[in-house]
């Protein structure tokens, strides 16, 4: 790897302002001192400052990640990984499923949800607050969290009332409150969704996202339901605040076929101006054919076809399980992940990119995406101190040569490096010393190799300032 300075520049090939080089995207693993990536699945990633500096957070189903006993969540600081200590034990008890860094009014904290009952030994049922030193539950009047179900979404969004946390996943009273399906936490209680028709959803809540379609900023609800508030929607509705409402096509409201269901949802303009991008397993939205990945403008559906392509294709079941939105350096763009083979006709392998008119696969070493394993979970765009990059988790292993390929364990990072003017400079000082040796060393097999070693060696001592 024959570079040096990393930019925000995640997707193909292209021209970068630093060191006079060009942007090469490829993948690294997040490797401690003691190991790399985690041992079970990735679910969930967010960004969040505790008062020391923004961190990474990684929640799923794993018990360790680098070699430290975490149990289920974990942090990364770009060179190591941390526990969220509790007052006997770390972590959760429980699979991590979503992630979100809520402002309550005493500062913002890291709210996690999944299928836990406690946190750091707190008994939190399903939700849980993180504050950067301590864990605490969400109580109310009515209880503590979720007493029987799930958490598997979470954002915030303000209804006009003030921001608040909206959760979603698969339960029927959320702090004693019957909410069915999603709920609203202001910072004190909770409150349900309650429009004319009824409250909540009739089924399970997989994904949220607040988006305005020109008509005021309203929440977004997906999963898999056929009415929301007593109005027939089909797995996605749009809550205002006050009532519930389904998003129609030529062809029906909501989505249909395929095996069903919303999964991801995200606000973007992506230069055909502001929509709402919703994922999932379904074959069709409106009535629009569109496998897996659909756009809502406010008004109607449309695919998100490529040259090549429409939507999603895959050998086994088909699914978009995220979108994120990510500046590359040169404007916001959007990313999907989940489980799929092909995106608008390129292969792509479980993470693509989208531009606005079709979609690109994610390159390195003579690999697409994310090899065999295909399936990705979650992203997040991160600066990890030496520019911001994305951070991609699920159930893969390997990135990059199909015949040997980078183990990354289940998370790994994707950005630009700017080849250097002076070769063995890796941190980009200008001068080729025991600091370059350091970084080849620490992740030599990995993101390293002899090629690298050698440019080092054969440079050492250099001053190209």
């Amino acid at each position: 790897m024959k570079s040096i300075a990393l930019i925000g520049c995640v997707g193909a090939v292209c021209a970068c302002a630093a060191v006079g080089g060009v942007c090469e995207p490829e993948w690294r693993a997040l490797t401690g001192p003691t190991g790399t990536g985690t041992t079970a699945p990735v679910f969930a990633l967010a960004v969040y400052d505790p008062g020391m500096g923004p961190r990474l957070y990684v929640g799923g189903s794993f018990g360790s990640a680098g070699g430290v006993t975490v149990n289920r969540i974990a942090r990364w600081n770009g060179a190591s990984w941390a526990a969220l200590p509790g007052v006997d034990t770390p972590g959760v008890s429980g699979t991590v499923n979503a992630l979100a860094v809520y402002d309550d009014g005493s500062g913002p904290a890291l709210y996690v949800g999944g299928a836990f009952t406690e946190a750091g030994g707190v008994t939190v049922n399903r939700i849980a607050r993180w504050n950067g030193a301590s864990w605490s539950a969400l109580s109310s009047p009515g209880g503590v969290g979720v007493p029987s179900g799930v958490i598997t979404a979470m954002t915030v969004h303000d209804d006009g009332n003030g921001p608040a946390l909206y959760v979603g996943g698969s339960f029927a009273t959320i702090g004693g409150v019957t909410a069915n399906g999603v709920a609203r936490w202001d910072g004190s209680s909770w409150s349900a969704l309650t429009g004319p028709g009824g409250t909540g959803v009739s089924g399970s809540v997989m994904a949220l996202a607040g988006h305005n379609d020109g008509n005021g900023a309203a929440l977004y609800v997906g999963g898999s339901f056929v009415t929301a508030g007593g109005v027939t929607v089909s797995d996605i509705a749009k809550w205002d605040g006050a009532a519930w409402s389904a998003l129609p096509g030529p062809g029906g409201v909501g989505v249909s076929g395929g095996f069903g269901s919303v999964q991801a949802l995200a606000s973007h303009d992506d230069g055909n101006g502001p929509a709402l991008f919703v994922g999932g397993g379904f074959a069709s939205a409106g009535g629009v054919e569109a496998h897996g990945a659909a756009r809502w403008d406010g008004a109607s559906w449309s695919a998100m076809s490529g040259p090549s392509g429409n939507g999603m294709l895959g050998s086994q079941e088909v699914a978009v399980y995220e979108f994120a939105v990510v500046d590359d350096g040169s404007g916001p763009s959007l990313f999907a992940t989940g489980e799929f083979d092909v995106a608008g006709g390129v292969q792509v392998n479980g993470i693509a990119r989208w531009r606005g008119a079709g979609w690109s696969a994610l390159e390195w070493k003579g690999g697409v995406g994310v090899g065999d394993t295909i399936a990705v979970h979650a992203m997040a765009q991160f600066d990890d101190g030496e520019g911001p990059a994305l951070f991609a988790g699920g159930l893969f292993f390997g990135v990059g040569d199909p015949d040997v390929p980078l183990m990354v364990n289940r998370i790994a990072r994707w950005a630009c490096h700017v080849e250097s003017a002076c070769p063995g400079d890796y941190n980009g000082d200008n001068v080729v010393d025991f600091e370059d040796l350091s970084i080849v060393l620490g992740d030599f097999g990995g993101a390293y190799g002899f090629d690298d070693l050698s440019a080092v060696l054969a440079n050492f001592g250099e001053d190209c300032g």
